[in-house]
């Protein structure tokens, strides 16, 4: 798997949405074990929030040395964090058996891999018996666009056909919800109408300003569509 340079140029762009990423953390935080392995890390924009949850031990997994390297720079040393530059569709990832894994995070990845069922096997695989699958992707097919494209994106989701997939791979589905609702305009303005490769940096800002009432709104109403699709897994 290729790592795409307007991938990285992304991450660091999302670096600066600290309320974005806060919220992805928070998101998933009553899930997560102690021993993580966060899949498609790239610079670590939540990959370093994972940190604050009190974990043993955190792994951030790329294929991007540059982005690994921008990780390990910004925890300043941590020794709870290690990274691993590693391509998810070489054999090589079945060594991680041996850190006894009790979760993987896979947050904006998932849709970069052909074989995303493939991969759902191997995170079955390389998971402790009652450990936690997280995911994050992008929802509705039909919100496909320029950006997709610029950023590898393979497909986006529907949510009964990821529900499938999960399932399919062994694990137990425990939840799954969509997430961020204002998002669904905004992508479909700038990659489908404006054909965009790139969210514009003021763009960004402003969304990100608003995400705290956002939150609170999502938390209130249970959101019924989103730009994203959270779900966790556990494998029996």
């Amino acid at each position: 798997m290729s790592v795409s340079p307007n991938s990285l140029a992304i991450q660091r762009r999302l670096q600066k949405a600290e309320h974005y990423n806060r919220w992805i953390y928070e998101a998933i935080r009553a899930d997560l074990g102690r021993r993580i392995l966060d899949v498609g890390c790239a610079v670590g924009n939540v990959t370093r929030r994972l940190l604050e949850s009190d974990p043993e031990l955190v792994i951030g997994l790329d294929a991007d040395p540059a982005a690994l390297a921008e990780l390990e720079r910004s925890c300043g040393g941590n020794r709870v964090l290690r990274t691993h530059c590693l391509d998810v569709t070489s054999a090589e990832l079945t060594a991680l058996t041996a850190e006894r894994l009790d979760t993987i995070t896979c947050l904006n990845f998932l849709e970069h891999i052909e074989d995303d069922r493939g991969l759902l096997r191997s995170f079955w695989q390389l998971l402790e018996p009652g450990g936690r699958l997280i995911l994050l992707v992008p929802a509705f097919p039909w919100l496909y666009g320029s950006m997709d494209a610029a950023d590898h994106h393979l497909r986006r989701y529907r949510r009964h056909e990821l529900e499938l997939a999960i399932t399919a791979a062994g694990f137990s589905l425990r939840r799954t919800a969509y997430m961020n609702m204002l998002g669904v305009a905004g992508w479909y303005l700038n990659g489908v109408v404006l054909r965009r490769r790139l969210l514009p940096a003021r763009q960004l800002g402003l969304f990100d300003r608003l995400v705290p009432l956002l939150r609170k709104l999502e938390g209130a109403i249970g959101p019924p569509f989103g730009q994203s699709i959270i779900a966790v897994a556990e494998r029996p």
